[in-house]
């Protein structure tokens, strides 16, 4: 399995091939990972029954690659994998993300004539994300290797719908099938009961950066007619600073908590101290962060965009409201603040909705029953 981003490194996709590692070695499979290395951290170690590989990688922090910490990892994994098929040989391969971790395929292919399977996760899907003039060129300069890429591969899998019908935009005759994210039903849970307090706290767990939308989500607690709620935004990145002079611009600093990384019991806990969970993105895949909220317990106040809607019934398990409208934003989380009953009943539904999908285990089984058996027939097509 191959990702340049593995935890701790990394975000929803860095979970994503933890997990499925975890479970496949949990259900007798030898699995190898090889990822971005950062200081502090073991260049080979065991861990969960997967054996890590990291290799160099010159990134901008814990959630950010950059171009160079892409490119980094593709000129150290690409000499740590010829070495690897030289120690042993390997039935299959996965790469999370076509680009740039789907790169290495090519090599993988020549040296081995091993099948390989792709994970499309977002950011490698042309137009995923159209506010990142870098990432519209080098899809642009790289869609014949991206196509390549993916023709070739024994199987391509979005992790939604949405994402499937994007790609396919790109690639319209490329075979595309659809396997979820998942969630650890045991590690994220509700509490045993919710204690009603004065002040109503949402949690927005994402990387600061523009695409997911936390600018607007500090815009709309200003436009709240209850001007109580208290958001607590759960990660780091770039866009900290300009936040943070927002909240103050706003005049909103004293209800806007910035709680950095958090990680393991410290977000499972989060999570359970919160009452709304609070997606505002511009762009989204399949988010790893609404499926540990709603596996939670909590209420959804989310944008309508990529795969959201195919986790989220507007009305039914939270609301959905068009992404950069903070008044909008602004009525769906006045509704849930005002009533405690409505947030236990729509908090209720999602962790009923996750317990019947969701878990990881069940995820994992569909890769190795419809990908990993490599029987299926790998002629393209649509359906």
């Amino acid at each position: 399995m191959l990702n340049y981003e593995y935890p701790p490194l990394g975000g929803g996709a860095a979970s994503a091939t933890y997990h499925t590692a975890k479970d496949l070695a949990r259900l007798g499979w030898e699995v190898v990972v090889l990822t971005s290395g950062a200081p502090n951290l073991p260049e080979i170690e065991h861990c969960d029954g997967v054996e890590l590989h990291r290799v160099r990688s010159f990134r901008h922090c814990i959630h950010d690659a950059g171009v160079l910490g892409a490119a980094s990892y593709l000129f150290f994994a690409r000499l740590r994998l010829q070495r690897l098929l030289k120690e042993r040989e390997f039935d299959l391969a996965h790469f999370y993300f076509a680009l740039p971790t789907g790169m290495l395929s090519a090599y993988w292919r020549a040296r081995t004539g091993k099948p390989y399977i792709v994970s499309l996760r977002g950011s490698d899907v042309p137009n995923y994300d159209n506010n990142s003039r870098l990432l519209r060129m080098l899809h642009r300069l790289l869609l014949r290797t991206n196509a390549r890429i993916l023709r070739n591969a024994h199987a391509v899998v979005a992790n939604s719908e949405a994402l499937r019908a994007l790609a396919l935009e790109s690639f319209p005759e490329q075979r595309i099938d659809v396997i979820t994210n998942g969630v650890c039903l045991s590690e994220f849970r509700p509490p045993i009961r919710r204690e009603p307090r004065s002040t109503v706290s949402a949690i927005c767990v994402a990387r600061l950066i523009k695409r997911k939308g936390a600018e607007d989500a500090m815009r709309a607690m200003k436009l709240m007619k209850n001007q109580s709620l208290r958001l607590d935004l759960v990660g780091l990145g770039p866009r900290e600073s300009k936040m943070r002079a927002l909240a103050d611009e706003l005049g909103i600093a004293d209800r806007v908590v910035f709680r950095g990384h958090l990680k393991g019991e410290d977000l499972a806990r989060a999570y359970q101290e919160a009452d709304i969970f609070l997606l505002p993105s511009l762009s989204e895949s399949f988010s790893m962060a609404l499926l540990e909220g709603m596996a939670s317990g909590l209420p959804v106040v989310a944008t309508k965009v990529g795969g959201i809607p195919e986790l989220v019934e507007d009305g039914a398990n939270g609301f959905l409201v068009p992404c950069g409208d903070p008044e909008r934003l602004a009525a769906a989380l006045d509704r849930l603040v005002e009533s405690r009953e409505l947030r236990a009943r729509l908090g209720s539904n999602n962790r009923h909705k996750i317990e019947q999908a969701y878990d990881w285990p069940v995820i994992v089984g569909r890769y190795v029953d419809e990908f990993y058996t490599l029987e299926r027939s790998t002629s393209c097509d649509t359906g």
